[in-house]
């Protein structure tokens, strides 16, 4: 009898463990960004799930097309995070976004392009994305727009950006609606050209300290909060 009930409890301490370990899974894999891709070049997915194998990321499933990604989908359990290519066998994705939205309001969305098309940029934008990477980009651009959008903040990689704003032309007086001054000026630049902030001390010779002041003076004068809202800004002027 004394065996018989050392056994039980054996057992009910097992299950204990057990339930805990699933319960402390649970609590981790809530911390993780839950990621969805979407990429009709399977061969460029295996190799991008490569470069996102990360503590802070959990992929949640891959698809080549809109149709497999709805069908996929489980509205109880969303992702933060979206990847979406551009071009999915000849259908722009852009054009989905509104319905993506509809479906997934909560879901942040990347779109992942091979094109070298400014004109995308602009669109995606219109549409409310929350990031833009061009597939060529470094593969820390990736997972910096990840885990900046997953923080509610936009991402253009610097390429993008400066192809967006390149093709709008603009100039110096347009700078000057805003009462930029000429070191402001050409701090915007350097932004647009991709530079680091370092990167953009080291040309102008100032330290890292003032230009991030210069920066935050930029931003209140445009009444912007990051780039993304920059280049809406100039858009829109």
């Amino acid at each position: 009898m004394l065996i018989f009930v050392l056994i039980l409890t054996l057992v009910f301490c097992l299950e204990i463990i057990v339930g805990n370990n699933s319960f402390f899974r649970d609590k981790e894999m809530d911390k993780k960004i839950k990621l969805v891709i979407v990429d009709d070049n399977e061969q460029y997915v295996e190799g991008l799930k490569i470069i996102l194998n990360q503590d802070d990321i959990h992929i949640q499933f891959t698809a080549t097309n809109l149709g497999t990604l709805f069908m996929s989908l489980d509205r109880n359990d969303p992702p933060n995070v979206l990847l979406l290519d551009i071009d999915l066998n000849g259908i722009n994705s852009i054009s989905h976004i509104d319905k993506i939205k509809a479906l997934l309001p909560l879901t942040k969305i990347i779109i992942v392009t091979g094109l070298d098309s400014p004109t995308s940029v602009q669109k995606s934008l219109k549409k409310g994305v929350d990031g833009f990477v061009q597939k060529a980009a470094d593969p820390t651009n990736f997972l910096m727009a990840i885990r900046e959008v997953n923080k509610g903040n936009a991402y253009l990689d610097p390429r993008s950006t400066k192809q967006a704003l390149n093709t709008l032309g603009f100039e110096s007086p347009f700078y000057s609606k805003f009462g930029l001054s000429k070191v402001e000026e050409e701090i915007v630049v350097y932004l647009t050209d991709g530079l680091s902030y370092k990167m953009i001390g080291d040309r102008i010779g100032i330290s890292l300290d003032s230009v991030r002041y210069y920066i935050k003076g930029i931003y209140k004068k445009m009444k912007v909060n990051s780039k993304v809202e920059l280049f809406k800004k100039l858009r829109n002027t």
